[in-house]
């Protein structure tokens, strides 16, 4: 659950642990500029939009059992430590993430697809 420090009131959702794997969320971690948390625990990485608040995108599996994070300094990476000691990096940042679709997809968005799914967003081109 995220708390507004101004009102003292609720804000967003709360953090639970799915019942059938018994390990609940192990850390929330934000951004250098606060707009961006992760929690992290069962295997999983969320990101979520701290302002909206809502989850950014799906959760992102985390290798082995992550006991750590940070995010880098510029919040393009998150950083996260295992249960082994293994430090592994995982891009996180905008420009990252949409070249790594990129890079799977093998193409941008058409123009009748960003109309589909991202309707009333003037038209770009994300991938080179």
């Amino acid at each position: 659950m995220f708390w507004d420090v101004a009102t003292g009131g609720k804000r967003g959702p709360t953090f639970r642990a799915n019942p059938n794997d018994g390990v609940g969320i192990t850390q929330i971690v934000f951004s250098p500029k606060g707009d961006v948390a992760a929690s992290i625990g069962a295997g999983e990485v969320q990101l979520w939009d701290v302002a909206a608040p809502r989850k950014l995108g799906p959760s992102m599996a985390a290798e082995g059992d992550s006991v750590s994070a940070a995010f880098g300094s510029d919040g393009a990476v998150l950083h996260t430590l295992d249960d082994k000691g293994v430090l592994r990096d995982m891009s996180v940042g905008p420009e990252a993430t949409a070249a790594t679709i990129c890079a799977r997809a093998g193409r941008g968005l058409t123009r009748a697809d960003w109309q589909r799914y991202l309707p009333g967003v003037p038209y770009r081109e994300v991938c080179p």
